[in-house]
Parts: structure tokens; sequence; C-alpha cells
């Protein structure tokens, strides 16, 4: 995720939909859930790695934690929400552009949220109603303010985009919060997969092949796969009981949410997901007692729903060289946004990864783009 999750303290208020329901297509329930790791990625899942090093030209990045990738092109577009920068890198991972605005000027912002790439721009989501074009050089190319505070952005093939709307924002009566605009942004449809939404904080979008897309509500312990205005399936996790309590997700006092928070011994969710023709993937999250505790890595074999989960302190130093996982490629390989500088502190902590010592000791860069192979 992109904040770090004490951000769950904002004052957000949780209104209730006015949907009466919606029914799901397809359910698949998953209950390989486990609190605890159950595989050494390194050791039985990943067959091999490979490190793409970033040169960032002197530019300084922040914590992996707070990065998001997206491919661009045959390059890939990163967003670092702790320096407000955005780097477009090339193949070889070259820097190709960097940007960095913050103001309040034309093409300019206070903060970012997320960046996409198409047709040889990059569109950013910042300041939650602002959205901004640029040229791959840098240069403004266009900039439209929305008239409702959006949580994230997804590029269609052509034309337009999806934008997750936020639940305190607009009209009781807004029904609909994924909305489909024109290539100027303008709304020309809207869709909401669940019959109400509660607390919205971390929710996201994830673009899939085939016009594809994940719909991932983090306080429910479900992620939708959407076509357009349509659920393809929904996945639904057994957390075993410790997913967001009720009396959290319903209240609309945050006063209540913080005790509800802070008096829970334990709260496990799902945040990052991706899925393959093989194999679907989500970030875990656990917070103990209103803290943020671990972050998990949950892969599933499609084949036989067979599952493997590996858990990192948050706080600790394995946690920071790995940051939450950023992609999953086609080829299967799971993609991190990877601070070799950190490699020393954890080659003898995490199994199995002193064996690649050559690829860190020898990276030219203190950050690389780290694929790791799925056997």
């Amino acid at each position: 995720m992109r904040k770090c999750f004490r951000a769950l303290w904002l004052p957000v208020i949780l209104l209730l939909s006015c949907k009466a329901g919606v029914d799901d297509p397809s359910l698949i329930q998953i209950d390989s859930f486990s609190e605890k790791s159950n595989a050494s990625f390194f050791e039985e899942v990943y067959s091999d790695i490979r490190l793409l090093p970033l040169n960032l030209d002197g530019h300084l990045l922040g914590s992996s934690s707070q990065a998001g990738l997206d491919r661009a092109g045959d390059g890939y577009i990163l967003t670092d929400t702790q320096t407000e920068a955005l780097l477009l890198f090339g193949p070889d991972g070259s820097l190709r552009t960097y940007i960095s605005k913050v103001g309040r000027g034309p093409g300019e912002y206070t903060y970012l949220q997320t960046c996409r790439y198409r047709d040889h721009k990059l569109t950013a989501l910042a300041d939650d109603t602002h959205i901004i074009e640029y040229t791959e050089d840098g240069e403004l190319s266009a900039e439209y303010y929305l008239d409702h505070a959006y949580m994230d952005l997804m590029l269609s093939e052509g034309e337009g985009a999806t934008l997750l709307m936020t639940r305190y924002d607009g009209d009781d009566e807004v029904c609909d919060r994924i909305i489909f605009t024109d290539g100027s942004y303008r709304q020309t449809a809207s869709f909401f997969p669940q019959s109400f939404q509660l607390f919205t904080f971390g929710s996201h979008l994830t673009k899939l092949d085939d016009d594809a897309y994940f719909y991932v509500p983090l306080s429910e312990p479900k992620v939708y796969k959407c076509r357009g205005n349509e659920v393809v399936s929904t996945y639904e996790f057994n957390l075993h009981g410790k997913g967001f309590p009720e009396s959290f997700l319903k209240s609309d006092d945050w006063e209540v949410m913080l005790d509800v928070m802070t008096n829970t011994p334990e709260i496990y969710y799902v945040g990052e997901a991706f899925e393959t023709r093989d194999y679907l993937l989500f970030g875990l999250g656990n917070i103990i007692s209103g803290e943020d505790r671990d972050r998990g890595v949950w892969l599933i074999d499609k084949k036989d729903m067979s599952s493997r989960i590996e858990y990192y302190d948050y706080r600790g130093s394995a946690f920071a060289f790995f940051g939450p996982p950023q992609l999953l490629t086609p080829d299967n390989e799971v993609v991190f946004v990877c601070d070799v500088s950190l490699y020393d502190e954890v080659k003898d902590s995490v199994p199995g990864l002193s064996r690649y010592a050559s690829l860190f000791e020898n990276c030219p860069s203190d950050y690389a783009l780290l694929f790791c192979k799925i056997k």
C-alpha cells in the first residue's frame, strides 16, 4: 500500500450506499489463509531472480514501501509518494524523465497519488481532484480539475479512464463509485460492485489483461474482478474471523473507530492484488492493537488453489528492503522496488537470499527492480 496504515486514523465519515444489493455472478471462496508464514519464498517458491538497476541520475528516492510501480510501454513509471516525484525508466533502467513539481502553478501539485502511462504521456492523479498529463519529456500537456475526490486512476486502452471515487465525497445519493470517463475526464457511465461501501482508505484498482481489472476494497475480505461495469468473479477470503471488526466499519464516529482499532488484538487485510493465467498474488497486512505489525505475500496456484504465505515485520529491514509486491508479470515474475543498500542487513535473515549475493553486491545502484520468477 502507498501510505502507512496509520492514516486509518483520518476522520473519514462512513456512509452507506443507496443500493439494495449486488449479486456476485461467480463467487470463489479462498480458505487457505494462514496467520503465520508457511513458506520461504526464496527457498521454495522462486526459481530465479534478476535485478534491473535503476539509474537515478543523482535524484533521491524514498522508501520502497512508499513507491508505486507500473508498466510504461517498454519501460516503467515509478510514483514516489514520499518525495512527490515521478520517474520514467527505460527497459534498461535508465532514467528517461524526472518530474518533481510541488507547488500551486500550472502542472504542479501538492501531493501525488498515482501515475499511469499511455500513448507516450504520463497521467498523474494528484491532490484527490487534479489530473495532470505530461509528455515523455516531462512537459505539461494538459490538466483537469474534477468535481469530486478520487482515490485511484486507471487508463483505458483507447481514450478515457476509470476512476475510483472516495466514499466521503459527493452527494449521499451517489451510489456508484467506479466512474468511467471520456478523454476529457467527463463521466460517461458508473458502476459499483458492492451493495454498500464502508471505510475506504486504501481501496484501489488494479489493471489486468483483457480489459479486466480488480477492485480491491481494503476493509472487506473480498477482491472483485470486473470487466467494464460487470463483475466477472469475486474472490472472498476466510480470514479466520480476524478481518476488520464490524463495529469499526459501521461507525461514523472516529473516536469509536480509534477505540475499536486499538483494542482489537489482531486484524488482517488483503492489500495488493494481481492475477495471471496461473497464479493469484495478494499482499497481506496485519495490525495488532492498532499498530502495523506484519506485511505478507500470499501466492495461490490456480490449478489446485494451493497456497504459500510469507510475512515480514513491517518495521524491520526485510520489508524495507523489498517493500510490497508491485507487479505480477504475464511470465509469472513478482516485481518489487528493492532498496539494494539494505542487502547486507537482510541477507542472513531472509532464507535463501544469500545465494544471490553476487547480484546485489555488484549492483551499480542503491535501487533496483527485483524480478522473482515463480517456479
